[in-house]
């Protein structure tokens, strides 16, 4: 009896499983690195796994825990930067009377 890959889906004995050979892992990564106007870091990893014989593997309805880790991805991650620590219009201010109290303490200088 010859099964038809639409009779059902727990007959599988007409599926055939290739290993992977030689396997290339290519991740990369992107973190936030400006917190200045979004209050959550955002992390994306995208894998890239090639193998030598061209297999190919898709994982549907399986438990996480029963999955074994194939590699780990390091990532460094320095925090994001919420912005300066003294606003530009405070830095502005502070140096707008700094150049007149200098103007005024040299124009009280000549004139005394």
């Amino acid at each position: 009896m010859s099964r038809d890959r639409g009779e059902s889906a727990d007959s599988v004995d007409w599926l055939a499983a290739e290993t992977c050979t030689e396997p290339v892992i290519s991740p990369s990564y992107y973190t936030t690195s400006d917190a200045v106007i979004s209050s959550e870091t955002v992390f994306v990893v995208e894998i890239s796994l090639t193998c030598k014989n061209g297999a190919q593997a898709q994982r549907n309805n399986e438990d996480v825990s029963d999955i074994k880790p194939l590699f780990t991805v390091s990532v460094d991650h320095r925090g994001a930067w919420s912005g300066p620590w003294v606003s530009t219009e405070v830095l502005a201010a502070f140096i707008g009377l700094l150049v007149y109290y200098m103007a005024f303490s040299a124009k009280s200088n000549i004139q005394a």
